[in-house]
C-alpha cells in the first residue's frame, strides 16, 4: 500500500508477548516482533483493511496487495496473529504475535500442539549469513525481522539485480531466501541458477504466493506464501544439510 510506505525505517525489535496482546489468543506463551517506522501514518479507514488480500492503493502494476495479507496468514498458521497500529503524522508499527514454544492448553487436559520455534532449533541457525531477496516492502522487513530473531545475519535486495550485486561485491552467504516472482532482469529461479553458477552447491530456498510460478525445481527447496516461521526456519536448516524435526 501506498500509505504504509515509510519516509524512514525506526526500528525492528522483538520481546515476551504482554497478557494484553494475547487476550484473544490461546494460553501459551508468546513472542511479539515488532517493526516500526517514521512514515506519514495511514488513515482509519485504511488501516481496517490493510490485511484483506489484494486490497492495495498503489496504481495497477505496482503491487499486488498481499504484502500483509501474507504476513498475517503465516503469523495464523503459526498459531498466532499480526497486528497493526498507526497515528498521522507519527508513523506505524506491525506487530507480529508468535507462539514461544509447544504448550499444553490450559484447562480440560488435552495436550494441543502448537506451531511454534523450538529453541534448540532455532539456535542452529544462529550466525547463519541470510540472503534474503522481497520486492514487496513490508513482507521484506517482517521476514528479515523473523530471521534476525533466529539469531541470523541478513542481507536484503528487492530484486535479483540487486542481490546479484551484493553477490558479485563479495558479501558473506550461507544461504539464499528467495522470492520468486519479481520485478528486472530475472525471476527468482533465474536467479537461484545464476547464483549456482557463481557458487556450485549454495542453499536456495525459493517461495511464492503464485502456484504458476513454482517449477519441480529438484535442486531448489520451494516453499509457498504465506509460510509460517516454522515452515522458513525448517526450510533453511534442510537447505544448509542442518538436523531437521524435533
Amino acid at each position: 500500500m501506498r500509505a504504509t510506505r515509510p519516509t524512514a525505517w525506526a526500528r525492528s525489535r522483538w520481546r515476551p508477548a504482554a497478557p494484553g496482546d494475547v487476550q484473544d489468543l490461546a494460553p501459551g506463551e508468546y513472542v511479539a516482533i515488532s517493526v516500526s517506522d517514521r512514515g506519514p501514518g495511514i488513515p482509519e479507514d485504511l488501516l481496517v483493511r490493510v490485511f484483506e488480500p489484494f486490497f492495495t492503493t498503489k496504481p495497477v502494476g505496482k503491487g499486488t496487495g498481499l504484502g500483509l495479507s501474507q504476513v498475517l496468514g503465516f503469523c495464523v498458521q503459526a498459531g498466532g496473529t499480526a497486528r497493526i497500529a498507526s497515528q498521522l503524522g507519527a508513523g506505524t508499527t506491525v506487530t507480529l504475535l508468535l507462539p514461544a514454544r509447544s504448550s499444553a492448553s490450559a484447562g480440560g487436559g488435552g495436550a494441543r500442539d502448537e506451531v511454534a520455534l523450538p529453541e534448540a532449533r532455532a539456535n542452529a541457525l544462529a550466525g547463519a549469513r541470510v540472503l534474503l531477496v522481497e520486492d514487496n516492502e513490508e513482507l521484506n522487513r517482517v521476514t528479515a525481522s523473523l530471521l534476525r530473531s533466529f539469531s541470523c545475519q541478513v542481507l536484503t535486495a528487492k530484486d535479483a539485480d540487486e542481490a546479484l550485486q551484493l553477490f558479485g561485491s563479495g558479501a558473506a552467504v550461507d544461504v539464499v531466501l528467495s522470492d520468486v516472482v519479481m520485478p528486472g532482469s530475472m525471476d527468482g529461479q533465474a536467479l537461484a541458477r545464476e547464483l549456482r553458477k557463481r557458487r556450485p552447491g549454495l542453499p536456495v530456498v525459493l517461495i511464492s504466493g503464485y502456484s504458476e510460478a513454482l517449477t519441480a525445481e529438484s535442486s531448489f527447496i520451494v516453499l509457498r506464501k504465506p509460510a509460517s516461521p516454522s515452515q522458513i526456519l525448517e526450510a533453511l536448516r534442510r537447505a544448509m544439510g542442518l538436523p531437521t524435526g524435533m
